[in-house]
């Protein structure tokens, strides 16, 4: 399904998922300006099985893969923070 945007172009809903994050946290921060921000760090997920983030089909198998990419990530930035 499409949706237009301001510009009156035309986009599908997944394309406007990373506008919606960008502009919730603008929000967030411009409300809250004094709060501290910390750091944050997008990592890339993994490639989804059907190529389309609004299939939950395989969500078990795409929560697996992502555990153990942060896991991965982890232990290469904090080595022996994965100990567990």
């Amino acid at each position: 399904m499409a949706t237009p945007t301001p510009t009156g172009d035309r986009t599908t809903r997944s394309d406007t998922a990373p506008g919606a994050l960008s502009n919730m946290l603008d929000v967030q921060t411009a409300r809250h300006p004094q709060s501290p921000l910390g750091r944050v760090h997008l990592l890339p997920g993994p490639p989804s099985p059907t190529g389309n983030i609004l299939d939950f089909r395989h969500s078990d198998q795409l929560i697996g893969d992502s555990y153990h990419l942060t896991r991965q990530w982890l232990a290469e930035v904090q080595p022996g923070a994965t100990a567990a």
